[in-house]
């Protein structure tokens, strides 16, 4: 059995890898979080950094453990992520992920940029926040 590839499937595969991830607002306006190939190696290595040492923090502790400061430095920590890859609206985006309970909002956090993580699956595989 051979596999066979189009140059269409090829395009469409590239084409994904690179596309942004948009993410709708309550008021119908949609931020575009650039896709993690298309932002610079220093930007991207540092994301990457933080998200691995946010991991390693989560793995270390149950999140039983964690205090309500630990909890809103992961926050602070993911939060600072936004600024970076969206192509506008990043303060818009971070006001409805925020929450009055740190938790939630460290959970609404942690999915976008999961989502975000997932929309340019290439390379080496990263643990997901999740």
């Amino acid at each position: 059995m051979t596999n066979h590839f189009t140059t269409d499937r090829l395009r469409e595969t590239s084409i994904k890898k690179y596309a942004p991830v948009i993410i709708g607002l309550s008021d119908g306006t949609e931020v575009e979080l650039l896709s993690l190939l298309r932002l610079k190696q220093e930007r991207r290595e540092s994301i990457l950094e933080t998200i691995d040492d946010l991991q390693k923090l989560r793995d270390g502790d149950s999140e039983d453990d964690l205090s309500t400061e630990e909890y809103e430095l992961l926050a602070e920590s993911l939060s600072a992520i936004f600024p970076i890859i969206a192509k506008d609206h990043a303060d818009r985006l971070l006001a409805e992920l925020d929450h009055e309970d740190v938790e939630i909002k460290l959970d609404m956090l942690m999915q976008a940029l999961t989502y975000w993580l997932q929309g340019a699956q290439v390379g080496e595989a990263r643990n997901s926040l999740s």
